[in-house]
Order: structure tokens, then C-alpha cells, then sequence
């Protein structure tokens, strides 16, 4: 008897004791976390009171954008759930967004769109920045992941006409980083920052991936939409062996779902499992008797729920900090050794007439041999102008290019051919108001070829708010005004300005020269602007800066150097 009662007692203990709570596992993975959670259905609520939660059948796991970690982790211990081991993926998570606060602090000047856009990318393995081109993607992920991967080597793919820009841009982040380009011939060595162009990846993959990276940003990313493009499969296998995956695209990626499949692919999100199944559901998927047409676009809405934690798409007209213009440099790769013959004649013929004026020069005998060197150049970066311009037309802009020559108008015309209007000096009066009304009234005219001086001043070109120079004046008021084209009464958007410069040349001379006149003029109100001495001639700065460059200096950044020991900031 006695017995028995210690055995119901204990039985009553045990009934008594709290029953064990369902634990629930967590896998970190690239961008998401995978969530093994008991079929018990207080938690099975919780998780569909989750909007961003996932269920996969076939692996049987919820799966949630990490950021989303912390109100999983509150939504099912308060149904009762064991989430220790959810627990330490919130705290990673969380120490992950105190670092992103931590990296904003240390870069002040970033714009607040900005600074949201490196706490996301920094608070993620795997994520896509599909903002407006203008919004300053690059800086963006350079600082992201440069930060959030202090340690280690980064890798860069872009288009070859933007190596130098990437370079550009990382030294002004990290100035004392050393960056590397790899050209055709390059051996793959990695560096801090490694940057290499689509066009080689396919020949470079095994030597990319028999080294060890931290992180990679493609930028550009649009360029591995096609999944049986050699590059789009040379880029994917790079990206499986990297922990950190950045892609930065200008290019609205809803459009066409199936664009979108690969950019999922390469940062590892779980609606890239199956292209099939991707197709029928957000492609409008169709089987035509010989094959799946994916065309289409459907569940849109489900779409764009499904990745909301893995893209950041932001359009400049709802960007409210932004500044009304923003000018930026594009460097473009051209042999700088192809122009010394013609800038040393330029500059010895100037040292001539130096010692022959007394410390002058007559520039009406100078301006044959200048003009020639400045066409040289000119022509030689307008395919570079024109692929930068192809890509603002991609993402569903229109763009205004200034010239002062007939020949890069010509090349430029032929590259667009009826999508493209000109203006130039021989353009007649009616012929010159015809082309400013098509290009800002018809949709199928997208591009504006102008010579700086003839389309530079009494038009008005709203429609556009990329605008792209060719080559470079020597008078900053001729850049302004034809800058004003875009950016005056009638434009509600921000307007972009892209100044294509050749590192290594004369042109880099002129760039450094006319960014100090252009940046004080900035400073000045209007009506102040066209009395300035900025505004007026500066061919003898950029003579002088010449001269230093040739009397020892082995790069153009001379003229930089030549400026600042005159008391001028550059």
C-alpha cells in the first residue's frame, strides 16, 4: 500500500512537472535563416503571423530574411517554443546592426539614403542594391563591405569601362588600400581590393576561385541574368565559394522576373532552388509543346514580398535628401602612351614661345596643336561614353552627351541611330527646335548628342537627367551652362552629371583644372557665376599644369600637385 502510494505520488509529481517545450533549430544562412520548427500549432501560428515567413515542403523549414530574426525569436517564445538556438542567431544579428551603426558613424558624409543602404548590405551576407543609377551604389557597398570585412581579400566585378571608376572610388574610401586591376594577360593575384571585368571571368575562373576571398560585389549585375551566358555560370561558381555576395544594378529587376533568377542564385536565396518552379510561378510560366516560355510576369506582389529582405531598391523621386545635381568623374581606360607625341609637341612648342615671349605664349599658334590633342582623346573615349550612356538607357532613362567635335557627334549618332537626335553647329534653326521637341515629348527618342557650345545654351532638355561629357572645355562656364540644359525650371528629379575623363593624359590636366573652378562657381549665386574669374579661360593653368607634368612629374596628377603649391584647392 505503501508502495502504491509512492508510486501515484511520484506519478503526480511527474504530472505536476512542466512539460517539455518544442525546440525549435536554426541554420544561419547567406541572407535568410532556415527555421526547423515542431508541427505543433500554437507555433505554426506564430510563424504565419510572420508576413515575411516561408514554408519549404520540400526541405520541411520556415525560412525568414535575417533581419526578421529577432521578431521570430519573440513571436514563438511567447508560444511557447525553446528558441535557445535562435537565440545566439538574434545576437549575431544584433551585433551585426550595432556595427552597421558603428560603420555610419565613421563615414559622415554619406547621405541618410546612403547610410540606410550600408546597414543593409552590412547587415547582410547576400543582397542585391538595385537603387536608381545616381544614388551611389558603389560608395555604398565599398563601404560595406570594406567594414564589414576589415580582414581579407575583396573581389570586384564590373564592366571593363568601369575598372578605373571602382579604383577611383575605393582609394577614396580607403586610401591606403591597394587595389589591383586585372587586364587580359594579368595573372589572378589577389589584393585587399581585386577588380576584373565580366569579359575575363569565363577564362579567369579557375583562378579566382583557387584563392581565398572575403567578399564580392558584381556590379553591374544585370550582365548574369542570362543563365547560359559563360560568364553568368563563371559568375555563379565564384560566388557559391564567397561567405559575402554584394550585387548592384541600376536595372528594375521586376520587370522580368526571370532576370531576376540568377541575381537570386548568386546570393544564395531560397526561391533560386528550382528555375522550373521560379518560371511557372513568378514568369507566367507556359509550355508550349517544345519548351517553357518564361516571358511573362506573375504574383508580383508575392514576388517582391518573398525577397523583400534581400533586395533595396530605392527610385530617385523618393529619395528625399538628395542634392538637386550631382557631378562625378567617370574614368575611362585609354593608352595614355598613344597621346605623348602629340603632348610633347603641344608642350615644347609652348616652352618655345615662352623663352621667345618672355614668359608668355600665343595661343592662336598653340590652339592647332591643343585642338588636335583634345580630338584625339575625345574620339577614342566615345565608345566608353556611349556604353555608360547604353546603361543609363537600360534602366529606363534618357541621356543628354556634350561634344565639341563633329566626329565623336558621328560615332555617337551611328551608335543609336534613331533613338538619337543632334544638335551641333550645323544645325539649322528649325531643324534644331525639331530635335529639342522629339526628344522631350517622344518617348522613342532617348538620347541627345549636343555640341557643348551650340546645344549649350537656350534649350531646354528635362527629359533627361543624365547627362554625360564627352570631353572637356576649357572654359568652366561652357560646362555650367550646358550642365543647366537638364537641371533648370521644369526638372522635379535630381539630375546626374558625368564628367568621362582619361587617366594618364592631357585630359586627367584639364579634369584637375576645371573640378576647382567648377566646385568654387557652385558656391556662387547665379547671377555672380558669369563675372567670376572660375568661369572664364583656363588654358593657362592647364598649360602651366602641362609644363610641371613634363618637366619630371610621371603622372598627370601633377596638375594636382602643381595646384596646391599655388594655394588652391583641388
Amino acid at each position: 500500500m505503501a508502495d502504491e502510494q509512492t508510486t501515484n505520488e511520484a506519478a503526480g509529481s511527474e504530472a505536476a512537472a512542466p512539460a517539455e517545450r518544442p525546440v525549435v533549430g536554426a541554420r544561419l544562412r547567406r541572407n535568410d535563416i532556415a527555421l526547423f520548427v515542431p508541427k505543433v500549432k500554437p507555433l505554426v501560428q506564430a510563424m504565419r503571423s510572420l508576413k515575411v515567413a516561408r514554408y519549404d515542403w520540400r526541405n520541411q523549414q520556415w525560412t525568414i530574411p535575417l533581419r526578421k530574426a529577432p521578431d521570430a525569436y519573440r513571436a514563438l517564445e511567447a508560444a511557447g517554443a525553446d528558441v535557445s538556438a535562435l537565440a545566439s542567431l538574434v545576437g549575431i544579428s544584433a551585433i551585426r546592426q550595432v556595427d552597421a551603426e558603428e560603420i555610419i558613424v565613421k563615414f559622415p558624409e554619406l547621405f541618410p539614403h546612403q547610410r540606410e543602404g550600408v546597414r543593409f548590405l552590412a547587415s547582410s551576407r547576400g543582397a542585391i542594391l538595385a537603387d536608381d543609377m545616381g544614388l551611389g551604389k558603389t560608395r555604398q557597398a565599398i563601404i560595406a563591405l570594406g567594414e564589414r570585412r576589415p580582414d581579407g581579400n575583396l573581389l570586384v566585378v564590373c564592366p571593363a569601362s568601369l575598372k578605373l571608376n571602382w579604383r577611383r572610388e575605393i582609394q577614396m574610401v580607403y586610401p591606403d588600400a591597394e587595389v589591383r586591376i586585372i587586364n587580359g594577360p594579368d595573372p589572378v593575384i589577389p589584393a585587399r581590393w581585386t577588380i576584373i571585368n565580366y569579359d575575363l571571368l569565363a577564362r579567369k575562373r579557375p583562378e579566382i576561385v583557387a584563392n581565398l576571398w572575403s567578399g564580392v560585389i558584381f556590379d553591374e549585375a544585370h550582365y548574369i541574368k542570362n543563365a547560359t551566358a559563360a560568364r553568368s555560370k563563371a559568375a555563379l561558381a565564384i560566388a557559391e565559394r564567397i561567405e559575402d555576395c554584394y550585387l548592384l544594378t541600376g536595372t528594375p529587376v521586376m520587370n522580368r522576373p526571370i532576370e531576376l533568377f540568377n541575381l537570386l542564385r548568386a546570393i544564395d536565396h531560397p526561391l533560386s532552388v528550382s528555375y522550373i518552379e521560379f518560371g511557372r510561378r513568378y514568369c507566367d510560366g507556359k509550355w508550349d509543346g517544345y519548351g517553357w516560355d518564361f516571358s511573362g510576369a506573375s504574383n508580383l506582389d508575392e514576388l517582391k514580398a518573398r525577397t523583400e529582405g534581400s533586395i533595396l531598391a530605392r527610385r530617385k523621386e523618393d529619395v528625399l535628401d538628395l542634392p538637386p545635381k550631382l557631378r562625378s568623374e567617370v574614368p575611362v581606360p585609354l593608352d595614355p602612351n598613344k597621346y605623348r607625341d602629340l603632348e610633347q609637341q603641344f608642350v615644347g612648342l609652348a616652352q618655345q614661345q615662352r623663352q621667345k615671349y618672355h614668359g608668355n605664349v600665343r595661343w592662336n599658334e598653340l590652339l592647332p596643336v591643343m585642338t588636335k590633342l583634345r580630338h584625339a582623346v575625345a574620339k577614342d573615349k566615345a565608345k566608353h561614353t556611349a556604353r555608360l550612356v547604353r546603361d543609363a538607357l537600360e534602366q529606363g532613362e534618357k541621356a543628354i552627351v556634350f561634344t565639341g567635335f563633329n566626329a565623336v557627334a558621328d560615332a555617337l549618332q551611328a551608335e543609336f541611330g534613331p533613338a538619337a537626335v543632334r544638335l551641333t553647329g550645323d544645325t539649322s534653326q528649325k531643324a534644331r527646335q525639331e530635335a529639342v521637341d522629339r526628344f522631350q515629348n517622344d518617348p522613342e527618342v532617348r538620347v541627345f548628342i549636343g555640341n557643348i557650345l551650340a546645344a549649350g545654351t537656350g534649350i531646354t532638355l528635362t527629359a533627361a537627367t543624365q547627362v554625360f561629357f564627352n570631353d572637356l572645355d576649357w572654359v568652366p562656364a561652357n560646362h555650367l551652362q550646358a550642365e543647366d540644359r537638364a537641371y533648370r525650371i521644369g526638372q522635379n528629379r535630381m539630375v546626374n552629371v558625368y564628367y568621362v575623363s582619361a587617366p594618364g593624359t592631357f585630359d586627367e590636366v584639364v579634369w584637375f583644372v576645371l573640378k576647382r573652378k567648377l566646385a568654387v562657381l557652385d558656391q556662387l549665386d547665379f547671377s555672380q557665376r558669369g563675372s567670376a574669374p572660375e568661369a572664364g579661360d583656363a588654358r593657362d593653368e592647364i598649360l602651366q599644369a602641362l609644363l610641371e607634368q613634363f618637366a619630371g612629374f610621371e603622372t598627370a596628377a601633377s596638375a594636382e600637385r602643381w595646384l596646391k603649391g599655388q594655394g588652391k584647392e583641388v
